[in-house]
């Protein structure tokens, strides 16, 4: 049911992995097994070394035709969400799934929390609707955490 579907899924970890990446990775894993293709988005350009590792050992166990893995920052360049998605979709042909992981805990930037936590969710559904084929019964889920 899900072999050759494409999904992207966003990650939020700026200095470690957060709770919320760790249930969308467990779940790109489960996808990747299912046969589903999987683009992870780091949208804090790649600041977490551990999340690029985990992201590079899917790489590893399901091979380079089967995960993609792209880097942005949300935070200082309002379009590179939409060129990450316009990314994967090109790479891979289709898509088919979102994840839309997006999670920051500031509470003295309460600019920073709204636009990772509300925009930038607002912003991936928008994006992957544009990009999703109707026909095909494309899917977005929306990740949120009260504790990261």
């Amino acid at each position: 049911m899900l072999f050759g579907r494409v999904a992207v899924v966003t990650l939020t970890g700026a200095d470690r992995p957060t709770a919320s990446d760790e249930i969308v990775l467990e779940a790109s894993n489960l996808l990747l097994q299912s046969g589903a293709k999987v683009c992870l988005v780091d949208v804090f350009n790649g600041a977490c070394s551990a999340l690029k590792s985990r992201c590079d050992a899917l790489e590893k166990k399901y091979g380079a035709n089967n995960v993609g893995y792209i880097s942005c920052d949300i935070m200082n360049d309002t379009d590179a969400l939409r060129r990450a998605f316009k990314k994967a979709f090109e790479h891979f042909g289709s898509l088919d799934i979102v994840i839309n992981n997006f999670y920051v805990y500031d509470e003295e930037n309460l600019e920073k929390l709204l636009k990772i936590n509300l925009q930038s969710v607002i912003s991936g559904t928008y994006n992957a609707m544009e990009l999703m084929s109707p026909d095909k019964g494309a899917v977005i889920v929306n990740v949120s955490s009260m504790a990261g």
